[in-house]
């Protein structure tokens, strides 16, 4: 067990303030019990009860085999009595044990084996989403972190790396709402703690709130064997939780616009089956619902946007209802992925007339739903499950295109900060985990506006097919796709976006750059776009049955082989330049099966990159061993040892620019 680890475990990990004293200064009675203990897990509860009438409880499972813990902090008021006012809530508050600091300056910062903190970009809307910055903790540094918006992965991801040299923890905060971290470099390590933004209330009788969680992992093996280690426990937990258990089960799609007509979509889904485009998913996206008789010919255009709320088919395109084309999707051998957004809803659409009290409301005509109301989630509960079950839905993508924490802040009640927010994420959990329940074939996607709520525990539960809304212009540039990958599967296994434009000739380069796990073709989704020449559904399906071939390995540990990219002081960690990457630079990526022997490696020359070759060092790798790589695009094949490959790298040429290489690999 990782000693980092060890400690985790064996520390009471949170602290707080009862009516402005601190929570040491009180000794309460720990009851401890252990609720599985498998050779591969253990799960324990442990509750600290305190004699003014208040329960702390831990929620701990440890992973075993991959050396990972998970925690969940909640606060109970056992009495029939208002309690006093909790403050500066620490769900989790831990010293991680690191060599001394030494003093800040810039010759001690830059000493090789001096502390790390990684920390990473939110999605908003940028080239560079998702990518990793690090900052030096020097002596008495000291950092207070939070998203602020109220969508988990807005602007800062909730995602961290505390490193030196080959060693180190990743700590994720589970929350999907608005989080608060702080790291402060101490004489004996880094302490890390972190809760609820802006939470301070007092508890009603008999109320029990479930606070942040944690998910650490241990490593001693290098920072990206740290994070493949970390991206296992996630694939572990939404395995368990989300229904996700492998390549199989993640959604590859053709995407189609919601106000495209019935017998429109039918006819496409019918011309891809024909032209025989192994994709295992059928996605319509919005605009499928309410009551708008115009054309929305597309997100940008229309009224479709007002209907928001009114959660009716809309017979104008959709005279069946959906069933016809629910009917097709299913004997044409696909699964149905639809698009909803209940949270967020328009003024004046169905359900604000007949439960407007189910929402919260501000000036303008944007409501949000208000998941502590039980009705308010039961309701979404059902209208759900009615969909699933009439449409035979495989997939129900949720969206979310507000930033919710000006609506919770004026629904706080004086004195209890924080206690909306708290009881919507609870209710959020709550509903995907009923309909997790009662659907076990189902998948989530979580979409907000992209991925913004991308933290550990929804994405337990769901996995993106869009990672970042900045795809949606009609003009993506390669470059960022790349960049989006890069970034974000460093951090968790289920994400992905889309291909295919108007006007975006579908090259190798291209279209390469944006594979991953989840992927879809958008070639197929407005009804103003072409006719789809035979040319447009040849190569559709050339691709596609590449990335068909390629889907397993996309699951795999993950490597990002331009690490220099990592760059010092960005996403406002600490004042100084930024620099990131740009069209001079190489983009390279590694994809390893370490049981089966073997992996891909994608490579990309930038439209800008003066550079010809580029050597690669390779990960994961048995030394022992021999491997064959064979170049896919040219049919080179090389043998060379697992020792070179990981000590003196491999060469890949790429003579033209704006072009890219599939390097396949085995053991031998």
């Amino acid at each position: 067990m990782d000693k980092r680890i060890q400690k985790v475990l064996t520390q009471k990990n949170f602290a707080f303030k009862y009516d402005g004293k601190e929570s040491v200064c009180f000794t309460p009675k720990v009851e401890f019990k252990t609720v599985r203990n498998t050779a591969d897990e253990r799960e324990i509860r442990v509750r600290y009860i305190y004699d003014f009438g208040v329960a702390a409880e831990k929620k701990i499972i440890y992973y075993k085999r991959l050396d990972s813990v998970y925690e969940r902090f909640s606060l109970e008021n056992l009495t029939d009595e208002i309690t006093e006012k909790f403050s500066d809530i620490r769900d989790f508050c831990h010293e991680f044990a690191f060599d001394p600091p030494t003093e800040s300056g810039i010759g001690d910062m830059l000493k090789e084996d001096n502390v790390r903190l990684f920390s990473y970009m939110g999605s908003v809307l940028r080239h560079d989403e998702f990518l990793p910055a690090y900052q030096y903790l020097y002596k008495n540094y000291s950092e207070d972190i939070t998203n602020g918006t109220g969508r988990s992965s807005d602007s800062r991801m909730p995602y961290f790396n505390i490193n030196r040299l080959d060693e180190g923890v990743v700590v994720a905060i589970g929350w999907s709402g608005c989080w608060k971290a702080s790291v402060k470099r101490t004489e004996k390590g880094v302490l890390f703690t972190s809760g609820v933004a802006g939470a301070e209330f007092f508890l009603e009788p008999r109320e029990r709130v479930e606070l942040t969680s944690v998910l650490i992992t241990g490593y001693d093996d290098g920072y990206q064997d740290g994070q493949n280690r970390f991206r296992n426990v996630m694939k572990r937990r939404a395995a368990e939780i989300g229904h996700i258990k492998g390549p199989e089960d993640l959604p590859f799609s053709i995407l189609l616009w919601g106000a495209m007509p019935s017998d429109k979509q039918i006819a496409l889904i019918e011309k891809v089956t024909d032209a025989g485009i192994p994709i295992n998913y059928v996605w319509m996206d919005a605009g499928w619902y309410g009551y708008s008789t115009g054309r929305c010919i597309n997100e940008h255009e229309g009224d479709w946007g007002a209907h928001t709320g009114s959660w009716v088919v809309n017979k104008n395109y959709h005279p069946d209802g959906l069933l016809d084309v629910s009917r097709t999707i299913k004997e044409r051998g696909f699964k149905y992925l639809l698009w909803f957004e209940p949270e967020r809803v328009i003024k004046g659409t169905d359900v604000t007339k007949h439960h407007p009290d189910w929402f919260f409301k501000r000036e303008d005509t944007t409501w949000l739903i208000n998941y502590g109301n039980e009705e308010a989630l039961q309701g979404t509960f059902e209208m759900l499950s009615n969909y699933i079950e009439t449409l035979g839905l495989s997939c129900y993508r949720q969206d979310f295109n507000v930033d919710p924490l000006p609506y919770w802040n004026k629904a706080d009640e004086t004195g209890r900060a924080g206690i909306t927010q708290i009881k919507h994420i609870n209710g959020l959990y709550r509903l995907w985990d009923m309909l997790l329940e009662r659907f076990p074939h189902l998948t989530i996607d979580n979409c907000a506006s992209g991925g913004r709520r991308l933290d550990f525990e929804l994405m337990s539960r769901s996995l993106s097919v869009t990672r970042s809304d900045y795809q949606c212009g009609f003009d993506p540039d390669e470059m960022s796709f790349q960049n989006h990958t890069m970034g974000s599967l460093a951090l968790l296994p289920y994400l992905g976006t889309y291909a295919g434009y108007p006007g975006w000739e579908m090259t190798k380069y291209s279209v390469r750059s944006c594979y991953a796990p989840t992927f879809s073709f958008k070639t197929f989704c407005y009804e103003n776009w072409s006719e789809h020449p035979q040319e447009e559904i040849d190569n559709v399906k050339k691709f596609a049955e590449e990335y068909v071939s390629l889907k397993p390995y996309f699951v795999a540990d993950f490597y990002n082989l331009n690490m220099p990219w990592v760059t010092e002081g960005a996403w406002g960690i600490v004042s100084g330049n930024r620099t990131t990457p740009d069209e001079t630079v190489w983009c390279a990526m590694q994809f390893n099966r370490k049981e089966e022997g073997d992996g891909i490696i994608l490579a990309f020359r930038r439209e800008r990159s003066p550079y010809s070759t580029a050597d690669f060092i390779l990960h994961g790798l048995d030394k022992d061993k021999t491997y064959e790589l064979t170049d896919v695009d040219t049919g080179k094949v090389e043998t060379i040892s697992g020792e070179e490959l990981a000590e003196k790298g491999y060469t890949v040429e790429i003579r033209e620019k704006k072009d890219c290489r599939l390097i396949k690999y085995r053991a031998i």
